[in-house]
């Protein structure tokens, strides 16, 4: 249960009301949707933990980190994020899709 980065090529900039598809070659094939909860009904929830207290905070020792978690009833399953999406600051970490597996249309 690990998270990669899949990169995708945005454009630098739209003119006003244009809209653009976007292929994304790592998901060539596969079925995406959009949906906050998943097929199966999990979904994502991401927060931080973290901070060394008082005395670490003062002297600027406070760390913090993004934890990723998948979700459904009461079951709570983490996902490892990979570099830099641990630091909430950084990167922080969204769901924008599900793959639909079973249905390659």
């Amino acid at each position: 249960m690990e998270a990669r980065e899949i990169p995708v090529g945005l454009p630098d900039s739209l003119a006003e009301g244009e809209t653009r598809t976007i292929p994304v070659e790592a998901l060539a094939g596969r079925r995406v949707t959009a949906a906050v909860i998943a097929p199966d009904g999990y979904h994502l929830t991401a927060r931080t933990t973290g901070g060394t207290g008082l005395v670490g905070d003062l002297f600027g020792m406070g760390r913090y980190r993004q934890n990723a978690f998948l979700a459904k009833g009461g079951r709570v399953v983490p996902v490892e994020l990979p570099s830099p999406y641990r630091n909430p600051y950084e990167s922080p970490v969204y769901a924008v899709g599900w793959i639909v597996d079973g249905d390659r249309r």
